[in-house]
Formats: structure tokens, sequence, C-alpha cells
């Protein structure tokens, strides 16, 4: 019993100095009003933690039924720019800061859909 106290205590000691390490970090990097819709999109740079890869997350957001995740791009880091494309799509040309090839790294381009 005294071991299964100790061992509990050290969990919590160790959780207590390092909650960085489980916590999430969102940004808001752009809020895009959508013509014709009733929701707006919001574009959010979420940090890497250690259970958690950076990523730009892509949300619709309206007032009444709140935030809806519609895409999550995983390993980048910076959102160069947007673009809405005829109200029907989201030109997003995002990179990745971290890449193994440093300043070579070039920019990618992702079309999302939206409904």
């Amino acid at each position: 019993m005294k071991r299964k106290l100790v061992y509990i205590s050290l969990l919590l000691l160790l959780a207590a100095c390092f909650p960085p390490l489980l916590e999430v970090d969102r940004r808001v990097l752009a809020n895009i009003p959508v013509p014709g819709k009733d929701y707006k999109i919001v574009i959010y740079y979420v940090s890497g933690n250690a259970t958690v890869q950076d990523c730009i997350q892509v949300v619709a957001s309206s007032k009444d039924s709140g935030e809806q995740v519609l895409e999550n791009y995983e390993r980048y880091n910076i959102l160069e720019s947007y673009q809405l494309v005829a109200d029907s799509s989201l030109m997003l040309v995002v990179g990745d800061s971290l890449s193994y090839l440093g300043s070579k790294s070039k920019p990618d381009t992702i079309f999302l859909p939206l409904k």
C-alpha cells in the first residue's frame, strides 16, 4: 500500500512539473468570411507537444452550430497565404519551417472544398 502511494505521488509530481508536454496551444491565423454562407472559416495554428504534431487546422465556425473541424494539415506550421476560390473552395499555401530541407523546403498548395 505504501509503495502504491509513493508511485501515485510521484506521478502527480511529474504531471505538475511538466504540464507543457500535454497542453496544446491553438492560435488564430485567419478569419475568413464566406459570402452567401452562414459561417466563417477560421484557420488555426496548433502547436505540437509530446502527443500531437504541429498542424494547420481549418474550422467552420457559426453562431448556431459552433465550430466544426474541416481539416487538419499535420507537419505544417506556416500559413503563407490563403484565398477563397469562387466561394466553393479554399486555397491554402502552407509550409514547414522545421523541415529537414531547411530553407530549401518549398511551400505546398492545398485546395479544400467548402460545403
